[in-house]
């Protein structure tokens, strides 16, 4: 509620709009009402606002596996669609100094090197979006006054005291951390010392990345193992986790221990097909290829008219004026007989069965319409070509490939 007050302010003299963004993730059954409330109070104030649904949180919350993992990664995946679809080019997220912090322990728990330990950026990219967090410099505290000057309300989150959860457990552990000098200050001076550091080690890493990895737009990476390895551990270590993390559609990397038992792997030699982080991962001479693993891919979603589309985290769908009812799966292989029997078996020389099951087909109640990065169209569909467009975008824009 304060970076939406905030943000106004700061935009209306500059005649810059602002939409406030609330997602009812589903996993509780006040969520909905809360969501209404909170586009009241920005009506009142003049506020654009929209609400986004992550539907399958009502699933998600009786998994066993972090509820709250699942609906972060579901909530940046609606919140960066919903600003590719509405021409947003600036995205405004409202983590705070004390969000910091508990990002810092949580990883530091987790294992996590330099580049977890640094925490959350003021900027960054996310799936082609920019993402900026104005308020990490600022206590909840300080947040809670301004709400409060501005006679402004706000809804608590009962989750967040939630013991279940690990963020809240740090959160009450933060009294006993202080008594003993880890005070909100001095942890904050060190997550800035990290950062610096990080973003040293960034150029390197980008440089590096440059040499030695080339994707295709079918979203597969193809990695030089000797550029790779040239570099430093913590280089390659860091490459290989930004090959992973978009090629698996992924908003964030692998764990540490994982993606270092990767790492001596692939450096060792050649390396049979492995999973991780959705994920396969195989090393044939000097030549990495990472491709998303199949197994892994369970979306199926509507393709809706004149809108955006983000699938699998990897796969940017704009679409026109297409007809309703088309919905877009993973390739299966009856796919494969559909489109021969259309004479159009040529298409699938070259691309191997384990790389087709990871690619998106556009279907209707009739089966299959489209195959995109085959350029295959049913014959009753094939004007569809021009209202439908695909491209690989991994998670940052740098790795943007059009099809």
């Amino acid at each position: 509620m304060a970076l939406a007050l905030l943000a106004s302010d700061w935009a209306k003299p500059r005649k810059i709009g602002v939409t406030a963004l609330t997602v009812d993730h589903r996993l509780r059954s006040e969520a909905a009402a809360e969501a209404r409330t909170v586009a009241a109070w920005m009506c009142a104030r003049g506020i654009a606002h929209e609400t986004l649904i992550w539907d399958a949180g009502a699933e998600v919350r009786h998994l066993t596996r972090s509820a709250q993992d699942a609906a972060r990664d579901a909530r940046y995946g609606l919140l960066s669609a919903w600003a590719r679809a509405s021409g947003c080019r600036t995205l405004l997220l409202a983590h705070h100094a004390d969000d910091q912090i508990e990002t810092f322990f949580l990883r530091l728990s987790r294992g996590s090197g330099l580049q977890g330990l640094a925490s959350m950026d003021a900027q960054s990219v996310m799936r082609g979006v920019q993402v900026l967090r104005p308020l990490l410099d600022f206590k909840k505290s300080d947040l809670i006054a301004t709400c409060e000057a501005s006679g402004q309300a706000w809804v608590e989150d009962p989750s967040n005291s939630n013991t279940k959860y690990a963020r809240s457990r740090f959160r009450q552990a933060r009294a006993m951390l202080a008594a003993e000098g880890l005070t909100p200050d001095r942890l904050l001076a060190t997550i800035t010392h990290l950062q610096r550091a990080r973003a040293a080690i960034q150029l390197f890493v980008e440089v590096t990345a440059e040499a030695a990895c080339t994707w295709a737009a079918t979203g597969v990476a193809t990695v030089s193992a000797k550029r790779l390895f040239a570099s430093p551990d913590e280089i390659s270590l860091r490459v290989l986790s930004d090959v992973l993390r978009a090629a698996g559609g992924q908003v964030y990397g692998p764990r540490f221990e994982r993606l270092e038992r990767l790492h001596a792997k692939l450096m060792a030699g050649d390396l049979r097909p492995v999973t991780l982080h959705g994920c396969s991962i195989t090393r044939m001479g000097d030549a990495i290829t990472v491709l998303r693993e199949a197994a892994a891919i369970v979306e199926e979603c509507a393709l809706k008219p004149s809108s955006v589309l983000l699938w699998d985290g990897r796969f940017e769908f704009v679409v026109g004026g297409v007809p309703a009812g088309l919905r877009l799966r993973p390739y299966q292989a009856a796919d494969k007989v559909f489109w021969t029997q259309q004479d159009d078996s040529n298409a699938f020389d070259g691309i191997p069965a384990t790389l087709r099951r990871t690619l998106p087909v556009v279907i209707d109640q009739k089966g299959p319409v489209a195959f995109p990065h085959l350029g295959l169209w049913r014959h009753d569909a094939a004007a569809l070509c021009a209202d439908i467009a695909v491209r690989f975008v991994g998670r940052d824009s740098a790795n943007t490939l059009d099809i």
